[in-house]
């Protein structure tokens, strides 16, 4: 549902805070935009262009869970994704100001807590890795992406948080007006997370254990006579779109 165009829809920083996927990339993590569940550490992942990453197999979950870890962020330069208020960013931004039709004087900021980094030990990769390869349609498929000259890498670390969205609005709103912005805001960001999320407020919602960023295994997946290990790329700064199933 659509609201009707009270005001003009707009974005502002609340406070001077550096990007939240710039923060992400320093810290040599591939930013997901929007935030998913759905971009764990073990599968496999072809980097696209634009550096999104496509799956491309799966691991049995039953195998990833008993090798998957939990920490607290060791890297300094992410305890600053919990000091600050950031924009939402991308389509997902487009989509709020189309579901509030196109209204000026509400803005969208969001929050991170809870910052932790899900990891799987290389040796188990190496497991899973062999694990899924030694499934026929993904070892075709990955063999076709080979031999198109694309990476295939599997996910070492994820950046795991609880994020919360504010919807700021004009004071005249009325009240009934400021709820149905809420819900709004609620089933849009949902539908982008693909992730059940909490309107806690008629102004607040929040999304847990939201992926943020992917790192991937210091080297892709190669041929058996091929002659060195190929790296896996880096993050770079710049623009691209949601990471892709």
């Amino acid at each position: 549902m659509a609201l009707a165009p009270v005001l003009a829809f707009g974005f502002a920083y609340m406070m001077e805070s550096p990007p939240a996927e710039k923060i992400i990339r320093e810290a040599l993590f591939e930013p997901l935009i929007p935030p998913t569940r759905l971009r764990e550490p073990g599968s496999l992942y072809t980097v696209e262009e634009d550096h999104s990453y496509t799956k491309v197999c799966d691991p049995d979950p039953e195998h990833l869970k008993r090798v998957i870890r939990e920490s607290e962020s060791p890297d300094h330069k992410l305890e600053r994704l919990t000091k600050g208020r950031f924009n939402v960013a991308g389509n997902l931004a487009e989509n709020l100001k189309a579901a509030f039709g196109g209204a000026s004087g509400v803005s969208v900021t969001y929050t991170l807590s809870d910052v932790k980094v899900i990891e799987v030990a290389m040796d188990h990769l190496l497991e899973l890795q062999e694990s899924m390869l030694s499934k026929r349609h993904c070892e075709a498929v990955v063999q076709q992406l080979i031999d198109a000259k694309r990476k295939v890498c599997i996910g070492r670390q994820a950046l795991r948080a609880t994020t919360v969205y504010k919807v700021h609005t004009d004071s005249t709103l009325s009240a009934d007006v400021q709820d149905k912005i809420g819900d709004v805001a609620k089933k849009t960001i949902q539908s982008h997370v693909d992730s059940n999320v909490e309107l806690k407020r008629s102004d607040e919602i929040v999304g847990r254990d939201l992926l943020y960023g992917i790192r991937l295994n210091k080297f892709c997946v190669v041929p058996r006579d091929a002659p060195k290990a190929i790296p896996a790329p880096l993050p770079v700064d710049a623009p691209r779109v949601a990471a892709r199933s």
